[in-house]
């Protein structure tokens, strides 16, 4: 092992998708994180956006886990024993 690869087979998919991403970000914009044009406030307002946007996904995902939860919970007290 070359000390980028991890023996965790979930870390070793988080660092392939971090390159897929780090390409598709480069390709889409033509910059990386390595950019001088945006000072901190700005890094941290898009690092804000982005987690506000996972606090959206967060909440359409909860609510559909628990709408599907309550219909379990109901077919399984509807269910003769």
């Amino acid at each position: 092992m070359d000390g980028t690869q991890s023996l965790d087979p979930n870390v070793a998919a988080i660092q392939r998708k971090l390159g897929e991403r780090s390409k598709a970000g480069y390709s889409k914009y033509g910059v990386d994180t390595t950019r001088k044009d945006l000072g901190e406030v700005e890094w941290l307002r898009h690092l804000q956006e982005e987690l506000m946007d996972a606090v959206v996904y967060i909440e359409a995902l909860l609510s559909s886990v628990s709408l599907a939860i309550e219909a379990d919970i109901r077919k399984r007290n509807s269910e003769p024993y």
